[in-house]
């Protein structure tokens, strides 16, 4: 396994990129390994701090999905979500061919192994606000990154 971990900038969140070696397998908050960099880890980093800058809007890494057709569905989905749009879990839902499965959208979600390169924080309640992140943990983070994208 290898590891790259930095500072967000403008708040106080570190971010720890994970990788096989071929490709990126996870995105963890607030996790400090020691680091062991290869050329994925250093380009995530570099693609990622880009996109804090400003100078990003697209992520262009080779990373690994695991977990069933649903999941993978959804990630899928978000993941057509353009930088500076949101959408709703129902409509992830239905774009994931899953119709009235906004409930599990959030589940799924909550468990996405690449926040930020997968973009689940453009994923809004229908009701309005911003809902959660991973649980409520991290609804700082969320809402820093709907502010970057000038969402919120």
């Amino acid at each position: 396994m290898y590891t790259s971990t930095f500072e967000m900038p403008n708040i106080s969140h570190t971010v720890t990129v994970y990788s096989d070696g071929l490709e990126l397998t996870a995105l963890a908050f607030d996790v400090v390994e020691p680091d062991c960099p290869n050329g994925i880890c250093k380009e995530a980093q570099r693609q990622l701090m880009q996109y804090f800058d400003g100078k990003r809007r697209e992520f262009s890494l080779p990373y690994k999905l695991q977990g069933g057709e649903f999941f993978r569905s959804v990630l899928n989905a978000v993941n057509d979500i353009p930088y500076g749009k949101t959408a709703s879990y129902g409509y992830i839902a239905r774009s994931a061919g899953h119709i009235g499965a906004a409930r599990a959208v959030g589940t799924a979600l909550s468990k996405n192994p690449l926040p930020i390169i997968i973009p689940c924080h453009r994923i809004l309640p229908a009701s309005g606000g911003v809902g959660n992140y991973f649980g409520g943990r991290l609804n700082d983070v969320k809402e820093y990154l709907l502010k970057l994208e000038k969402i919120i």
